[in-house]
């Protein structure tokens, strides 16, 4: 008995001591704190990226919680430069007459004519004036009034009077702006650069007795449009014009010799004509040049002619020659001995004849008179 007292003892003992563990609380684990904050890092590294660059396509981003992008400025955003702004300030636009370059008469005079625009916040008054700066002044003035009010954002065309000096070159003469307190401005950034005139000056060729080419202001020159045009022209005017060329493409070929350049307003039967001081011609003296159409025109289809006024009667035409661009143009060379002894006027015409007004470019290149 008393063995199986002590069994059955034990036994209870030990069912107890099971059951008494079961209901011991379980014990947490030790927290990896160094798994912990890489975890952390790399999250925080992710939506960096994407506050950037923007969310993935594959795992776009909860709408209901948009990352706060608008407040974040992108890291290659310019920042906008500050705005300049200056009482006194002016911007070139163009050149309405003579471009730089232009080829001109010894001694002759020309009116250069630049448009600027007001680009400051000051108006430009009457008593406003283009002033000379340095270079070659060409007989103008130091300084020429506006003569009239230019408002802020208006542009003008601004003129001056030049005569070319008498000997071959180029020369060039530099001009700003002066305000009525005394203030010299300019065009550019900086409100201090110059604006210019630039011409080229070629000297009649001394074997010719006359030289019309290089005395082609020395020309009264006229259009079935305007019966006064500028001397030298501009290539862009509607009322036809004559330019003076010492470079020039014809249509067969390149030639360096003066030539010319002669357009009539661009409607079909309009014509351009170019009446120069009388000459005493002698017997044996010749007329002599090569017309045509300049390279390009294909649709060029002019008359050509060569009228006089002698000893002051009617307009006589001489002789007269029809051009189309054919790539060939046609040598000139008439006697004027039936003329010896009278006091002659000569006129350089061209008429446009056919094709497209627009294109009759025509030229005389080295239109000259010999004398033997």
């Amino acid at each position: 008995m008393l063995n199986k007292s002590r069994t059955t003892a034990f036994l209870s003992g030990l069912v107890a001591f099971v059951l008494f563990g079961c209901n011991l609380p379980t014990a947490e684990p030790t927290p990896d704190f160094q798994a912990i904050v890489q975890t952390q890092a790399a999250a925080t590294l992710i939506a960096d990226m994407t506050i950037v660059a923007g969310p993935p396509t594959t795992t776009p981003l909860p709408t209901a919680t948009p990352l706060p992008t608008a407040t974040q400025a992108p890291a290659n955003t310019a920042v906008p430069p500050t705005q300049v702004s200056r009482c006194n300030w002016a911007a070139y636009v163009t050149d309405v007459t003579i471009p730089d370059g232009t080829l001109v008469t010894p001694g002759a005079e020309f009116i250069k004519t630049w448009r600027l625009r007001n680009v400051g916040t000051c108006s430009w008054g009457a008593n406003y004036e283009l002033v000379f700066v340095d270079g070659n002044g060409l007989n103008a003035p130091a300084s020429v009034p506006l003569g009239g009010t230019v408002s802020p954002g208006q542009s003008a065309d601004l003129s001056i009077t030049f005569k070319a000096p008498a000997n071959a070159g180029t020369y060039r003469g530099n001009w700003k702006l002066r305000s009525s307190d005394g203030v010299v401005f300019g065009i550019g950034g900086d409100a201090n650069s110059v604006f210019w005139v630039e011409i080229k000056v070629r000297e009649p060729n001394a074997n010719y007795l006359y030289d019309f080419a290089i005395n082609v202001c020395a020309g009264a020159w006229r259009s079935a449009a305007e019966d006064d045009l500028p001397c030298p022209g501009n290539e862009d005017s509607d009322d036809g014009y004559v330019i003076l060329l010492d470079d020039v493409r014809l249509e067969n070929r390149l030639e360096n010799e003066p030539t010319l350049w002669v357009h009539a307003d661009a409607n079909l039967n309009s014509w351009i004509s170019g009446t120069y001081p009388a000459i005493n011609i002698q017997n044996g003296d010749r007329f002599r040049a090569w017309v045509g159409c300049l390279d390009g025109y294909d649709d060029c289809e002019v008359r050509f002619k060569l009228e006089y006024e002698a000893d002051g009667g009617p307009l006589t035409t001489l002789a007269e020659w029809d051009e189309t661009y054919d790539e060939a143009i046609t040598e000139i060379n008439l006697d004027l001995s039936a003329l010896a002894g009278k006091s002659v006027k000569f006129t350089l015409s061209m008429v446009i004849i056919g094709g497209r007004p627009v294109e009759a470019q025509g030229f005389w290149f080295v239109p000259r008179l010999m004398r033997p």
